[in-house]
């Protein structure tokens, strides 16, 4: 192989991996976005930022989306933690400060949900009604 073919080869299997990376996108309040890989079983949650350093590969909750509920004051995602030695659970976000918390106990999430009103979906149940 020639040395012009081997460098459009590589330029070839550097652009088919780079496609592969992202997932689309639908808008949660706050303009944080839920993430749905092209697997169409994995999601991830974005942050607001638009620069590409805040909004990590596992999203801003370090983790897969499994469950999730909103208003327009917080975000409940219950998360599967991308880093084994971190604990699973469900994180909450504060829309006006951009605050994270968690993992919160399944009792504290559950005043936060009720407060809110938050109805929780899966994941896919979520994109599918956004």
């Amino acid at each position: 192989m020639t040395s012009l073919a081997c460098r459009w080869l590589l330029a070839a299997v550097v652009l088919a991996g780079m496609a592969g990376c992202g997932g689309a996108t639908k808008t949660l309040p706050g303009d944080y976005k839920l993430e749905r890989m092209r697997d169409h079983k994995t999601y991830y949650l974005l942050g607001p930022a638009k620069e590409a350093t805040d909004t990590a590969a596992d999203g801003i909750v370090d983790g897969m989306v499994m469950r999730i509920g909103w208003d327009d004051e917080v975000i409940g995602v219950e998360r599967f933690a991308t880093f084994r030695g971190d604990p699973d659970g469900w994180m909450v976000i504060d829309i006006k400060s951009g605050k994270i918390t968690g993992p919160v106990s399944f009792a504290e999430f559950e005043v936060v949900r009720d407060k809110h009103h938050l109805q929780i979906k899966t994941a896919e149940q979520a994109w599918k009604a956004l």
